[in-house]
């Protein structure tokens, strides 16, 4: 099952802020400056004839902002219940007057104007789920729960085109939002603002033996950046684990992602026994590299310093070596496998640019 992350917008907030953040949700409500909706890069279609026939982004806006000024503070709810109290509170809007225009894959066989094709979730919700996620929670008026766009299918299951995509917006794993103090402050007005206060400072403390100790709780955004890297043992105690260390440097993170976390929520400078770990994660990261994320066919494989020893003593990838000592390039024929054979070598299958 995929893992729902979050993001808290910040509560940090002078008083003297306060106006211009209500003021800069107001402009946009009625700009004309661009339309959410282009943002939706899987759906085509949205120039040319199919831009005349699209409504009006500010007021697609002003019946979201009256639907969030409606929603109890504070408490997490799914973007589909939203979408289902617009309906039937009767502040249902359209993205544009002819589905026909619009389109995905192909303008003949992926036209959205196919009966199904064009319902609240394929259209409207990608909408609402833009607008929320780029601009209310980036002024700090709503906090979101969203996981990875792929693992989610909006409407769009039975659309034929969409067969060869993992998404059709970036948008799609958008799951959970909730009104904070702040946004209940802009959409609903009133004289005074009180931010909820704010969980104590978590510290840690780094040991020899790569355990971290936990005084605190960590905030949601923290336990997920340290989760990247470490197990917890206990309650207060995490171990940083060589496995996801590897896991994350496959996923494009730096050894020094992590040095500078354990830096910051620990007031000791960090022991000398943890570097050697971290170099050695950070040369594990140059030893093998993809080209890009949309090209991971071919490989560039940097054999160890004596692959002749590794392949008299059957260490598993000696064959994958052919006992060069330069960097050699093969076909990539399975992720699984070769994500398993490089861990099984101390390596991390990193993806960058040669």
């Amino acid at each position: 099952m995929p893992s729902i992350r979050s993001c808290r917008a910040p509560t940090a907030r002078t008083a003297a802020n306060l106006p211009t953040c209500s003021d800069l949700w107001q402009t946009w409500l009625s700009s004309k400056l661009l339309d959410e909706f282009n943002r939706v890069e899987g759906i085509k279609g949205q120039g040319g004839k199919g831009k005349r026939s699209m409504t009006a982004a500010s007021d697609r806006r002003t019946m979201i902002d009256i639907a969030l000024a409606e929603c109890e503070a504070g408490r997490w709810l799914h973007i589909n219940e939203l979408g289902r109290f617009m309906r039937a509170a009767g502040l249902e809007f359209k993205v544009t007057r002819d589905p026909w225009h619009l389109y995905v894959g192909d303008a003949r066989y992926g036209s959205l104007g196919h009966q199904g094709w064009h319902g609240w979730d394929v259209l409207e919700g990608r909408f609402l789920r833009c607008l929320l996620f780029e601009y209310a929670a980036t002024l700090g008026m709503v906090d979101v729960a969203f996981t990875r766009p792929e693992h989610v299918k909006l409407g769009s299951a039975d659309i034929y085109e969409c067969d060869d995509l993992l998404y059709l917006s970036r948008y799609d794993g958008f799951e959970y939002f909730r009104v904070n103090e702040l946004g209940s402050f802009i959409l609903r007005g009133g004289d005074d603002y009180a931010p909820s206060q704010s969980a104590p400072a978590s510290r840690l403390s780094v040991r020899a033996d790569l355990r971290v100790g936990v005084a605190g709780p960590l905030s949601p955004e923290k336990r997920v950046c340290f989760e990247l890297w470490a197990r917890p043992i206990s309650e207060d105690v995490w171990q940083i684990d060589r496995d996801k260390t590897l896991q994350a440097i496959e996923n494009g993170h730096s050894a020094g992602d992590l040095r500078d976390f354990l830096a910051e929520l620990d007031d000791q400078p960090l022991p000398e026994q943890i570097e050697g770990p971290l170099r050695g994660a950070e040369r594990s990261g140059m030893r093998v590299r993809s080209p890009s994320r949309a090209m991971r066919n071919w490989l560039s494989v940097r054999a160890p310093k004596s692959p002749r020893k590794s392949a008299r003593t059957g260490r598993p990838g000696s064959s994958v070596c052919a006992l060069r000592t330069r960097p050699c390039s093969l076909r990539r024929r399975s992720g699984r496998v070769f994500s398993a054979l490089f861990a099984a070598l101390g390596w991390a299958l990193a993806v960058g640019n040669q």
